[in-house]
């Protein structure tokens, strides 16, 4: 099932700006959560530092992909 899903997020992808790995990462996750997260439970469920995060985090939400 995660396979298909990462295809049909990919190809939602396409054309778009290009995002790095980490930020699709990012995004791929809170679309599966389907709730609000904090840093630390992202940080957490991706197992990336929260300092790492955090700088992922402003760029999505600088590019429009993501509301506080």
């Amino acid at each position: 099932m995660i396979p298909i899903l990462f295809g049909s997020f990919s190809e939602l992808n396409k054309g778009s700006v290009e995002l790095s790995h980490q930020q699709n990462h990012v995004i791929e996750f809170l679309y599966m959560q389907q709730r609000g997260l904090n840093l630390k439970e992202i940080s957490m469920g991706l197992d990336i530092a929260k300092q790492q995060l955090t700088t992922i985090i402003k760029d999505l939400e600088m590019g429009g992909y993501l509301d506080q």
